[in-house]
């Protein structure tokens, strides 16, 4: 009787894992966890072992790292643009279907480190690429809503999509990223592909970038880091 309730025991803190914030306490306490003699004798399977100890191993690793939370805010909002039913053209078109005043979009951009007009081109060219991988050709010029050829032809080129547009053929997200000159910060690229994998907008199967760092890559999933 004393064994099955420390099994429980243990069970139960390692159930709780999942529900830690990123604090000194929490962070102990899965230490602690993972130090646990009893993980070792309370589970039967050697196997489960090795995986309640991995699972730990990462939780305490995700802990660890800092939450970027103006990149989050920042990224959220441009992920948020991918749904919306029409191009939006401006930042007020931008900010009213995701639930934000103009002023307050703005200042999420600004917090990030990113200009409120330069954020807005780069969400309407990642809302056409994750929008044209799904489509057999790339029609960019039904995606955005561009009245003037020269703003099509000037928001092309910042994505670094101009071949992508000849040839018809949409880019992966991950070569969007990489070949786009609008953000270029690390923080707001790591805090986006974390956004577009918890969406469920992309699957993440090329080589990872060098601001990928090996958290980014365990928590996004084994593929990646794996060539095509």
């Amino acid at each position: 009787m004393l064994e099955v309730r420390r099994k429980c025991v243990l069970g139960m803190r390692i159930s709780h894992c999942a529900t830690l914030n990123n604090s000194d306490r929490d962070i102990s306490l899965l230490t602690g966890v993972r130090s646990d003699s009893r993980l070792q004798t309370s589970v039967a399977c050697p196997g489960c072992v090795v995986g309640l100890s991995r699972i730990i191993d990462m939780l305490c690793n995700n802990m660890a790292q800092a939450i970027d939370h103006a990149a989050s805010r920042w990224a959220s909002a441009i992920v948020a643009v991918i749904p919306l039913p029409c191009d939006p053209r401006t930042v007020t078109m931008w900010a009213r279907p995701i639930g934000l005043s103009t002023s307050a979009l703005r200042c999420v951009c600004r917090a990030a480190d990113c200009p409120p007009k330069d954020s807005l081109d780069f969400g309407r060219l990642l809302r056409a690429v994750v929008r044209g991988r799904r489509a057999r050709y790339w029609d960019i010029k039904n995606i955005l809503d561009t009245r003037d050829p020269r703003t099509l032809i000037r928001l092309v080129r910042s994505g670094g999509v101009d071949v992508a547009v000849r040839q018809r053929s949409a880019p992966s997200v991950m070569q969007f990223l990489r070949q786009q000159r609008l953000v270029l910060g690390a923080t707001n690229l790591r805090a986006v592909v974390r956004e577009l994998q918890s969406a469920g907008f992309v699957t993440i199967d090329e080589v990872a970038p060098p601001w990928l760092d090996a958290t980014d890559r365990a928590v996004l999933g084994p593929s990646v880091g794996n060539a095509d």
